[in-house]
Protein backbone atom coordinates (compact mmCIF):
# COMPACT_ATOMS: atom_id res chain seq x y z
CA UNK A 1 0.00 0.00 0.00
CA UNK A 2 1.56 3.43 -1.23
CA UNK A 3 2.20 6.17 1.98
CA UNK A 4 0.02 8.58 1.47
CA UNK A 5 1.47 12.04 1.41
CA UNK A 6 1.07 13.19 5.00
CA UNK A 7 3.80 10.35 5.73
CA UNK A 8 6.06 12.07 4.08
CA UNK A 9 5.98 15.40 5.42
CA UNK A 10 8.63 15.50 7.76
CA UNK A 11 7.53 18.69 9.46
CA UNK A 12 4.35 16.98 10.10
CA UNK A 13 5.40 13.85 11.20
CA UNK A 14 8.01 15.78 13.78
CA UNK A 15 5.25 17.92 15.15
CA UNK A 16 3.02 15.03 15.87
CA UNK A 17 5.93 13.40 17.67
CA UNK A 18 6.41 16.44 19.95
CA UNK A 19 2.61 16.21 20.77
CA UNK A 20 2.72 12.85 21.33
CA UNK A 21 5.42 13.23 23.93
CA UNK A 22 4.95 16.42 25.40
CA UNK A 23 1.39 16.41 26.03
CA UNK A 24 -0.33 12.72 25.12
CA UNK A 25 2.88 10.84 27.41
CA UNK A 26 3.16 8.60 24.27
CA UNK A 27 7.48 8.63 24.27
CA UNK A 28 7.21 5.20 22.34
CA UNK A 29 5.16 6.11 19.69
CA UNK A 30 6.60 10.10 19.48
CA UNK A 31 10.44 7.93 19.35
CA UNK A 32 8.76 5.53 16.36
CA UNK A 33 7.03 8.75 14.50
CA UNK A 34 10.70 10.72 14.48
CA UNK A 35 12.14 7.66 13.43
CA UNK A 36 10.55 7.65 10.73
CA UNK A 37 10.84 11.61 9.95
CA UNK A 38 14.58 10.88 9.82
CA UNK A 39 14.07 8.07 7.96
CA UNK A 40 12.45 10.38 4.88
CA UNK A 41 14.98 13.57 5.72
CA UNK A 42 18.41 12.31 7.19
CA UNK A 43 19.77 15.40 6.88
CA UNK A 44 17.23 17.70 8.43
CA UNK A 45 18.11 19.37 11.33
CA UNK A 46 14.88 20.66 12.96
CA UNK A 47 14.25 17.04 12.56
CA UNK A 48 17.41 15.93 14.25
CA UNK A 49 16.46 18.01 16.95
CA UNK A 50 13.35 16.82 18.07
CA UNK A 51 14.64 13.64 18.08
CA UNK A 52 17.82 14.62 19.94
CA UNK A 53 15.72 16.23 22.24
CA UNK A 54 12.89 13.53 22.72
CA UNK A 55 15.98 10.74 23.10
CA UNK A 56 17.24 13.08 26.11
CA UNK A 57 13.82 12.76 27.89
CA UNK A 58 13.61 9.22 27.11
CA UNK A 59 16.90 8.80 29.09
CA UNK A 60 19.06 8.09 25.78
CA UNK A 61 21.35 10.92 26.81
CA UNK A 62 24.46 10.14 24.49
CA UNK A 63 22.11 8.82 21.40
CA UNK A 64 21.10 12.17 22.15
CA UNK A 65 24.36 14.29 22.20
CA UNK A 66 24.93 11.94 19.14
CA UNK A 67 21.96 13.08 17.00
CA UNK A 68 22.32 16.68 18.23
CA UNK A 69 25.85 17.14 16.93
CA UNK A 70 24.52 15.84 13.83
CA UNK A 71 22.18 18.52 13.47
CA UNK A 72 24.77 21.38 14.32
CA UNK A 73 27.16 20.26 11.89
CA UNK A 74 24.21 20.63 9.40
CA UNK A 75 23.15 24.01 11.13
CA UNK A 76 25.77 25.53 13.19
CA UNK A 77 23.89 29.15 13.36
CA UNK A 78 21.24 27.63 16.02
CA UNK A 79 22.02 28.33 19.57
CA UNK A 80 19.13 27.33 20.61
CA UNK A 81 20.25 23.92 19.76
CA UNK A 82 23.99 24.17 21.02
CA UNK A 83 22.10 25.03 24.34
CA UNK A 84 20.22 21.58 24.19
CA UNK A 85 23.31 19.45 23.46
CA UNK A 86 25.13 20.91 26.46
CA UNK A 87 22.59 20.37 28.53
CA UNK A 88 22.19 16.86 27.43
CA UNK A 89 26.32 16.53 27.85
CA UNK A 90 25.66 17.70 31.00
CA UNK A 91 23.27 15.26 32.16
CA UNK A 92 25.54 12.45 30.55
CA UNK A 93 28.47 13.15 32.88
CA UNK A 94 30.21 14.82 30.03
CA UNK A 95 31.29 18.27 32.02
CA UNK A 96 33.91 18.71 30.02
CA UNK A 97 32.71 18.98 26.52
CA UNK A 98 29.67 20.89 28.23
CA UNK A 99 31.99 23.68 30.10
CA UNK A 100 33.62 24.09 26.21
CA UNK A 101 29.60 24.82 24.32
CA UNK A 102 28.70 27.01 27.37
CA UNK A 103 32.10 28.81 27.18
CA UNK A 104 31.84 29.32 23.54
CA UNK A 105 27.79 29.98 23.70
CA UNK A 106 28.81 33.46 25.54
CA UNK A 107 31.25 34.52 23.24
CA UNK A 108 28.13 35.08 21.41
CA UNK A 109 25.85 36.35 23.95
CA UNK A 110 28.33 37.38 26.20
CA UNK A 111 26.84 38.91 29.73
CA UNK A 112 23.95 36.13 29.63
CA UNK A 113 23.14 35.21 32.96
CA UNK A 114 21.67 31.71 32.76
CA UNK A 115 24.33 30.89 30.77
CA UNK A 116 26.86 32.49 32.99
CA UNK A 117 25.21 30.34 36.43
CA UNK A 118 25.00 27.44 34.23
CA UNK A 119 29.05 27.59 32.72
CA UNK A 120 29.85 28.22 36.33
CA UNK A 121 27.76 24.74 38.01
CA UNK A 122 29.18 22.92 34.78
CA UNK A 123 33.01 23.65 35.89
CA UNK A 124 32.28 22.77 39.40
CA UNK A 125 30.83 19.44 38.69
CA UNK A 126 33.77 19.12 36.43
CA UNK A 127 35.59 19.34 39.24
CA UNK A 128 36.95 22.59 39.56
CA UNK A 129 35.83 24.09 42.23
CA UNK A 130 37.94 26.82 42.76
CA UNK A 131 37.48 28.05 39.07
CA UNK A 132 33.64 27.73 39.80
CA UNK A 133 33.70 30.18 42.90
CA UNK A 134 35.93 32.45 41.29
CA UNK A 135 33.42 32.69 38.48
CA UNK A 136 30.44 32.98 41.11
CA UNK A 137 32.11 35.14 43.03
CA UNK A 138 32.13 37.76 39.92
CA UNK A 139 28.74 37.29 39.16
CA UNK A 140 27.39 37.83 42.77
CA UNK A 141 29.31 41.40 43.37
CA UNK A 142 27.64 42.20 39.94
CA UNK A 143 23.99 41.17 40.86
CA UNK A 144 23.50 40.00 44.43
CA UNK A 145 20.04 39.77 44.32
CA UNK A 146 19.55 36.26 42.52
CA UNK A 147 18.73 32.92 44.36
CA UNK A 148 20.26 30.82 41.65
CA UNK A 149 23.52 32.12 42.11
CA UNK A 150 23.19 31.56 45.99
CA UNK A 151 22.81 27.61 45.74
CA UNK A 152 25.71 27.44 42.86
CA UNK A 153 27.88 29.48 45.36
CA UNK A 154 27.06 27.24 48.03
CA UNK A 155 27.52 24.27 46.48
CA UNK A 156 31.10 25.45 45.03
CA UNK A 157 32.06 27.18 48.52
CA UNK A 158 31.46 23.95 50.46
CA UNK A 159 33.77 22.42 47.79
CA UNK A 160 36.92 23.98 48.02
CA UNK A 161 39.41 23.59 49.97
CA UNK A 162 39.84 27.40 51.03
CA UNK A 163 37.87 30.95 50.42
CA UNK A 164 39.27 33.96 50.46
CA UNK A 165 38.32 36.59 52.46
CA UNK A 166 35.97 38.48 50.12
CA UNK A 167 34.62 34.96 49.28
CA UNK A 168 33.77 34.34 53.11
CA UNK A 169 31.92 38.05 53.43
CA UNK A 170 30.35 36.74 50.50
CA UNK A 171 28.81 33.84 52.01
CA UNK A 172 28.05 35.30 55.15
CA UNK A 173 25.81 37.34 53.22
CA UNK A 174 24.24 34.61 51.36
CA UNK A 175 23.85 33.22 54.77
CA UNK A 176 21.29 35.79 56.28
CA UNK A 177 18.75 35.82 53.16
CA UNK A 178 15.80 33.05 52.64
CA UNK A 179 16.89 30.19 51.12
CA UNK A 180 16.08 29.47 47.14
CA UNK A 181 13.13 27.38 46.36
CA UNK A 182 13.31 24.22 47.18
CA UNK A 183 11.47 21.05 49.02
CA UNK A 184 12.60 20.74 53.05
CA UNK A 185 15.25 18.65 51.82
CA UNK A 186 17.17 20.78 49.38
CA UNK A 187 16.68 23.44 51.88
CA UNK A 188 18.55 20.95 54.64
CA UNK A 189 21.36 20.32 52.23
CA UNK A 190 21.63 24.21 51.12
CA UNK A 191 21.85 25.16 54.95
CA UNK A 192 24.58 22.17 55.76
CA UNK A 193 26.85 23.11 52.49
CA UNK A 194 26.72 26.64 53.57
CA UNK A 195 27.14 25.56 57.21
CA UNK A 196 30.23 23.91 56.06
CA UNK A 197 31.84 26.72 53.89
CA UNK A 198 31.96 28.46 56.69
CA UNK A 199 33.30 25.87 58.91
CA UNK A 200 36.20 25.51 57.10
CA UNK A 201 36.42 29.54 56.46
CA UNK A 202 37.21 29.79 60.51
CA UNK A 203 33.60 31.86 60.36
CA UNK A 204 32.64 32.15 64.13
CA UNK A 205 30.79 28.78 65.48
CA UNK A 206 28.01 30.96 65.62
CA UNK A 207 27.21 31.53 62.24
CA UNK A 208 27.71 27.85 61.87
CA UNK A 209 25.17 26.72 64.35
CA UNK A 210 22.56 28.66 63.10
CA UNK A 211 22.99 27.62 59.50
CA UNK A 212 22.78 24.00 61.13
CA UNK A 213 20.11 24.47 63.18
CA UNK A 214 17.74 25.55 60.25
CA UNK A 215 18.93 22.88 58.57
CA UNK A 216 17.55 21.00 61.32
CA UNK A 217 14.51 22.69 62.12
CA UNK A 218 13.44 21.61 58.46
CA UNK A 219 13.16 17.71 59.77
CA UNK A 220 14.69 16.23 56.31
CA UNK A 221 13.73 12.96 55.56
CA UNK A 222 16.36 12.43 53.01
CA UNK A 223 19.45 10.25 54.00
CA UNK A 224 21.34 12.62 52.23
CA UNK A 225 20.41 15.85 53.70
CA UNK A 226 20.43 14.23 56.83
CA UNK A 227 24.11 13.06 56.06
CA UNK A 228 25.13 16.11 54.89
CA UNK A 229 23.76 18.19 58.36
CA UNK A 230 25.53 14.96 60.52
CA UNK A 231 28.91 15.54 58.46
CA UNK A 232 29.16 19.17 59.30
Amino acid sequence: RASSPVSHDTGLLARGAWVLFKHLNEPDQARTMLDRAVAHRPKDPAVLTRLGWTLHRLGEKDTAATVLSEAITLNPKKPAVRKELAGVLTAAGRFKEATGLYADLLKETPGDMDLETRLAEVTLWAGDAPAALERLSKLLAADFRRPALWKAYVDAASAARELTPAQVDLARRVAVEPPPDGTGDEQAIYYSRLAWALHNAKAPSADVTRLLDRAVALKPTDPKARGEIAGV
